[in-house]
């Protein structure tokens, strides 16, 4: 009994472990980006939107091909005072009419190559769209990181500031610490404690804001895979990049569609022909044994209310305003890869220099430390010491963070997606 048992629980045992493993695998920051990309509502809606324009391209390419219905008519009239047998007092008429535009001024063609543009601006701004989601993911994701490692250094220096504290008390019952100066680190254990429910807090916020965007459990365990760079490439290039990004480049096909509306809307001066053709079941009186004509439409517009005049000027006016929303979206595109540029540079300089205070700040603390055991120093600078060694650990931490979101910020103005 006992051997058959024993396999069940084992494989029980096995099962729970593997469920607990997967429930708790760590969380990339590529993995984030996939649940938030089916987490997201505008991706769909962005989804919408091209379709919508791909079947606006199609039905304008179906204006160039023949239109075919089938036409049914009854009519019923006054009778004649005096009879005629070509006017009954009632008929029916059954028919396929056909009709296949011959010239148009071209500008259905204009239409159907202004849909196609607005077709490409739409999967080009769906593209931005995806890469401002990424954006948006990885500055919660390392805003999560960032909150984690800095209540991490804030119980590491509450920790260290309390082993301080121990050992002072030790001095004091020795007569070598004055009780000022336990007074003294009381209060910045205090404090610590304090920054350190702030701390929990800000995770908090931070979390929850992360299981908004991606739909991921809250409490999910982050890990930092992505690779960032030993130095940044010359600002130049990074400006070349954005005059590229998606947004743009659809900006611009916006404004070639608006240049096909003006020809589209020009187009209607002009003249045009049309070819129709019928065949018919069933007619009245002696055209009964006529079963087909063909007839070529030629249309002049002479007036139209002003209609075709305005809407020329309407179809130059929104040309306009498309030339000038993509050269105001230039200018913000190099204003933003210049600031964010500056922003990751200003972190990653600093980074080496707070990696640098860091290193020399804690050789102060123990040294001091050393010193004060001898009584060569007092115990305010012993205190001093490692407040600065603490506070510059956690400026370090903190930058390397900032530069990681900075850099992606960074990114994301030139229109890549990591």
């Amino acid at each position: 009994m006992v051997k058959l048992i024993m396999p069940l629980i084992l494989a029980f045992l096995l099962h729970g472990t593997l469920l607990i493993s997967a429930s708790s695998a760590a969380v990339t920051l590529d993995a984030a980006y996939r649940a938030a990309l089916a987490n997201n509502e505008n991706s769909g809606i962005q989804d919408e939107v091209v379709l919508q324009a791909e079947e606006r391209y199609q039905q304008a390419k179906g204006t160039l091909f023949p239109t075919i219905n089938g036409v049914v008519t009854y009519q019923k009239q006054q009778a004649p005072s005096v009879p005629v047998a070509t006017s009954p007092s009632s008929q029916t008429i059954a028919k396929i009419t056909a009709a296949q535009p011959i010239f148009h001024g071209m500008r259905e063609y204009s239409a159907l190559r202004q849909q196609g543009d607005q077709s490409e601006a739409a999967k080009l701004s769906r593209e931005q769209a995806l890469v401002s989601l990424f954006v948006d993911v990885a500055t919660v994701y390392y805003q999560v990181l960032m909150s984690d490692q800095d209540l991490k250094d804030l119980k590491r220096e509450s920790a260290v500031n309390s082993e301080r504290l121990a050992e002072l008390n030790r001095f004091r019952k020795l007569g070598r610490s004055r009780e000022s100066d336990v007074l003294l680190l009381q209060s910045n254990v205090a404090i610590l404690d304090a920054a350190i429910e702030a701390g929990e807090a800000a995770i908090l916020n931070a979390r929850t804001s992360f299981h908004l965007i991606t739909g991921l459990d809250s409490n999910s365990v982050l890990t930092d895979q992505f690779n960032f760079p030993s130095h940044l490439a010359p600002k130049e290039e990074y400006l070349a990049k954005a005059e590229k990004r998606s947004d743009l480049l659809g900006l611009q096909k916006n404004l070639d569609a608006a240049d096909e509306g003006v020809w589209v809307a020009k187009g209607q001066h002009i003249p045009y022909i049309d070819l129709l053709a019928d065949y018919y079941f069933d007619r009245p009186t002696y055209l009964q044994s006529i079963h087909w004509d063909v007839q070529l439409a030629l249309t002049i517009p002479i007036f139209q209310g002003g209609v075709i005049h305005s809407q020329t000027k309407q179809a130059v006016s929104v040309r306009k305003q498309a030339e000038l929303g993509l050269s105001l979206a230039k200018r913000q595109a190099q204003r933003d890869v210049e600031n964010f540029y500056q922003q990751a540079q200003s972190d990653f300089n600093q980074i080496q220099k707070e990696k640098t205070a860091a290193a020399l700040s804690q050789k102060t603390y123990e040294a001091e430390v050393r010193d004060f055991r001898y009584g060569l120093v007092t115990n305010l600078d012993v205190l001093q010491s490692l407040t600065t060694a603490q506070e510059t650990m956690r400026a370090y931490d903190r930058v390397q963070y900032q530069f990681k979101t900075d850099y992606i910020k960074l990114l994301g103005a030139t229109g890549v997606r990591p």
